[in-house]
C-alpha cells in the first residue's frame, strides 16, 4: 500500500480478529502512511483495538478490494477519539478470495510447522500461501518461520497469519501467507507456485485413471 493507491484522509476499513469469521468492517480515516507504518483515526472511539495485537486492514485501490494483515504498534484513546499506528506485514491480497486458486492436499497427508505448532496438517496450498489445522492461539498479522514438508523435502520461509477460524475447542484453521523476501531456499511464492502446479498435475492424473 502506498500513496499512489491510497490517499491521506481516505476511508479504510479494519476487522478485529474476533470478528473475522463474520467480516465486520469498521471505517477508519488514513492520517499518515510512512514506509510500513499506517496511522489512522477510527470513527468509533470504543472500537476494541489493542496494542501488539493483529488487525486486518481493508482498502480499495483502483476499485480492487484488498486486505492486508497489520500489527498495532501504538494506541491513543480518549472519550471521543481513537488514533492508532499499525505496521503492515506480508503482502496485500484480494479480499474476495485468496489471490489465486487453491489445491487441496487432503490426499497427500502434508504437514507444516510454524511457531510452536509442530507437524500441523496442511489443508490446501496456493501460489501465495497455505492453510493448516493447529491447536495453539495465533493472532492475525503475527510473523513466523514456517517449515513445509513435501515429498521428503523441507521448505522453510517466513509467513504471516492471514486468517483465523476456530473449528472447535481444540482446533483452529489458519491461513498463512508467504512473506519472505525472495530467498530461493525458502518457501517463497516461486516454490509455492511450483508445488501448486505439481499437486494439480497429480490430481489430474488420479482423476484420469478413475475415468
Amino acid at each position: 500500500m502506498d500513496h499512489s493507491m491510497v490517499g491521506i484522509g481516505e476511508v479504510l476499513y479494519v476487522c478485529l480478529p474476533s470478528q473475522l469469521q463474520h467480516r465486520i468492517l469498521h471505517p477508519v480515516s488514513l492520517r499518515e502512511l510512512k514506509g510500513q507504518l499506517v496511522t489512522a483515526m477510527a470513527e468509533d472511539p470504543k472500537l476494541q483495538i489493542e496494542e501488539k495485537k493483529g488487525l486486518l486492514l481493508f482498502y480499495n485501490p483502483h476499485r480492487d478490494f484488498m486486505q492486508r494483515p497489520t500489527r498495532v504498534e501504538t494506541l491513543e484513546r480518549t472519550e471521543e477519539t481513537l488514533k492508532f499506528e499499525a505496521r503492515l506485514v506480508g503482502d496485500p491480497i484480494s479480499a474476495e478470495s485468496r489471490e489465486c486458486y487453491r489445491v487441496s492436499t487432503a490426499a497427500r497427508s502434508m504437514t507444516a510447522s510454524f511457531g510452536k505448532e509442530p507437524a500441523c496438517p496442511v489443508l490446501d496450498v496456493s501460489q501465495t500461501g497455505f492453510s493448516v489445522i493447529a491447536a495453539g492461539e495465533c493472532e492475525i498479522g503475527e510473523l513466523f518461520c514456517a517449515s513445509l514438508n513435501y515429498e521428503g523435502k523441507e521448505f522453510k520461509g517466513d509467513v504471516s497469519v492471514q486468517s483465523v477460524r476456530k473449528i472447535d475447542d481444540s482446533r483452529v484453521r489458519y491461513g498463512l501467507q508467504a512473506c519472505d523476501q525472495g530467498n530461493p531456499n525458502k518457501a517463497t511464492t516461486s516454490v509455492l507456485e511450483w508445488m501448486t502446479n505439481r499437486l494439480q498435475r497429480e490430481q489430474l492424473r488420479r482423476m484420469s485413471k478413475n475415468c
